[in-house]
């Protein structure tokens, strides 16, 4: 999953869509993934990543993630590869 290179993210968690004038805010956790997407579509590299960064069980981390990741679909922030 990719996401959308035109979005602006701040380090507070303040998400600009350009494209629609939507804004979001999201938590710490939340400007990691969105962070570590615009390096790395791959989510196996994501999740190892987070793994590194918080103290969470894997399977915790993992649902977390594809819970946000849905939600970023939902609201058409990614691009398809």
């Amino acid at each position: 999953m990719k996401i959308r290179s035109n979005l602006a993210v701040s380090e507070n968690g303040f998400v600009f869509d350009p494209k629609t004038g939507e804004s979001f805010t999201v938590n710490e956790l939340g400007v990691e993934i969105i962070n570590q997407l615009k390096v790395t579509s791959n989510i196996d590299e994501l999740l190892k990543k987070l793994e590194e960064t918080y103290d969470v069980d894997p399977y915790t981390l993992e649902k977390s993630v594809t819970d946000f990741l849905n939600m970023m679909q939902e609201f058409n922030l990614t691009e398809n590869e």
